[in-house]
């Protein structure tokens, strides 16, 4: 039997992974997490019930130790547990330094023999100095230009980001006669410019999301330039002398 639990906070903060608590040395881990549970099963060595659990990381962050796993709301009693929280919830301790992304972590929950059908809840935590903050993106729209009217312009963006990866783009118009962009959730988009008798500015805004939901914005500024009319050149050919009463062709 598999159970995916998404473990969030009541009070997040925008640039960490985890509620601040005056109470607590440890917090929820928030997010980007998968645990796994066996069947229950009777151990006849040590007569008691066990679960095997699979801890999976599935962010794209390193899960920094020391880690910790609760066995919350237990109908029987843990016998392996190696302590109680501070409002008394039995936990195990995940005797490893940190868990990468994508690592998995298999450990075993003994329980005690009871009348009772076993229900528990599972939350993984971290201790609070070891939590890293989510970095924020970084977005590039790169730098202003100018252009000629009706000619095509292409807008070249990237977004970085230190901690993760970029998992979406969007470029938006804020400023300027309206255009169409054309793939505008990708780095790269284009427009045609618009025909004009001055010059404008076209200002358009990129927006970077990492995987976390973090996000950054850049803007780039397109200047529009009328292009000249030329006025036509007239030939009427050289000046003729002609007779009277003659046919003449210019």
């Amino acid at each position: 039997m598999k159970f995916t639990y998404f473990l969030f906070v009541s009070l997040l903060i925008s640039t960490g992974l985890f509620s601040p608590s005056s109470k607590a040395d440890w917090q929820d881990i928030q997010g980007g997490l998968e645990i796994t549970e066996s069947r229950v099963q009777l151990d006849r060595a040590t007569r008691t019930y066990f679960v095997d659990v699979s801890v999976e990381n599935s962010s794209f962050s390193t899960l920094e130790g020391p880690l910790r796993l609760l066995i919350d709301n237990a109908s029987l009693e843990v016998v392996n547990r190696d302590g109680l929280s501070n409002s008394g919830v039995p936990y195990l301790n995940l005797p490893i330094d940190k868990l990468d992304p994508g690592e998995l972590y298999q450990i075993r929950i003994n329980f005690e023999i009871g009348g009772t059908r076993l229900a528990f809840e599972l939350k993984l935590q971290a201790e609070t100095n070891a939590l890293q903050p989510n970095l924020d993106p970084i977005a590039n729209a790169n730098g202003d230009r100018s252009t000629n009217e009706q000619t095509t312009v292409v807008l070249s963006g990237s977004g970085t980001d230190a901690d993760g990866e970029i998992s979406a783009y969007q470029w938006t118009q804020t400023s300027g006669p309206a255009v169409v962009l054309a793939n505008s959730s990708n780095p790269i988009t284009s427009f045609e410019a618009p025909k004009t008798v001055t010059l404008i500015a076209l200002i358009f805004e990129l927006t970077v999301t990492d995987n976390l939901g973090a996000t950054d914005k850049d803007s780039v500024i397109i200047t529009v330039i009328p292009v000249a009319n030329i006025a036509p050149a007239a030939d009427a050919g050289v000046d003729q002398s002609v007779d009277e009463q003659t046919l003449v062709t210019l």
